[in-house]
């Protein structure tokens, strides 16, 4: 198999309704053109130094891509899926942060998070929602879960979800193309980098992000903190493409013990403490 080279690369699957909506308009809303390439038989799309490959398999599924890409970045263009259905436009990080791995990656290993270009990312979707008034669509960062997994190459996900009604609506491929256009071509590195820890799984730190110039990579859940110790702890913040110098801490999405196990990592590290 070839490699693909380029200073982004951007991920769609041709078993995801929502990745080839979402490819549609970066070919047709955002200049993205067929080159020679060809990767698992499909056209690789190029603009700048930036390029798009659609693979045969699952996003999820795909750890063997990283030894077909050479880039500083991967961004997957993918759907989501939720038994409530809620129209959305998210972001995460992938990764598992407990010994479960149902959903593609390894077991307690996440991906590396590119803080800034995740943040570009979700100021993409606002940008789309306020412009379009796509009020009834939930737009916000999702905790880190889900694979593949990669060990050096960092990855964020853009969403469209959360149901097949959803996936091949055309404004929402837009608001995601929109997304993925912004951070893949965004030069902006924040200087205020920060790992979350509490809370639901639609976490509460996208309303902190907005506020503040904070860029967010990884998120771990209240959910998993029983199934957790240190180690998970530092893995979010030493998995950060840039340097964490803030934990948030959602104050009430976090049990007292948890938090103090936070605190510790936190303060052993000398990093300042946001409690949310």
């Amino acid at each position: 198999m070839v490699t693909v080279e380029a200073r982004i690369v951007v991920v769609a699957s041709k078993l995801d309704k929502a990745g080839m909506n979402i490819l549609d308009k970066l070919v047709n809303c955002y200049g993205f053109r067929k080159t020679s390439e060809v990767f698992e038989n499909n056209p690789v799309y190029e603009l700048d130094d930036v390029k798009i490959v659609v693979i045969n398999s699952e996003t999820i599924y795909s750890d063997y891509l990283e030894n077909h890409i050479k880039a500083e970045a991967v961004i997957f263009a993918s759907r989501h899926k939720s038994e409530k259905a809620i129209p959305s436009l998210l972001a995460h990080v992938p990764g598992n942060w407990t010994k479960e791995a149902l959903y593609g990656g390894k077991p307690r290993a996440v991906c590396i998070a590119p803080a800034s270009l995740l943040r570009e990312a979700l100021l993409g979707l606002i940008e789309v929602q306020k412009e379009r008034k796509l009020d009834e669509w939930y737009v916000g960062l999702e905790v880190t879960h889900h694979g593949p997994y990669f060990e050096k190459l960092p990855v964020i996900f853009v969403e469209l979800g959360s149901s097949e009604k959803e996936w091949g609506i055309s404004i929402a491929g837009e608001a995601v193309a929109h997304a993925i256009y912004r951070a893949a071509f965004s030069k902006k590195k924040y200087q205020k980098i920060a790992a979350g820890f509490g809370g639901p799984h639609y976490t509460h730190f996208t309303k902190d992000i907005l506020e503040t110039d904070i860029a967010l990579g990884h998120v771990v859940p209240k959910y998993v903190f029983d199934q957790i110790t240190e180690k998970e702890i530092s893995m979010a913040i030493d998995r950060t493409l840039e340097k964490v110098n803030t934990v948030l801490i959602d104050w009430k999405g976090l049990r007292s013990a948890h938090r103090k196990l936070v605190l510790k990592v936190a303060q052993e590290r000398g990093l300042e403490v946001i409690k949310t």
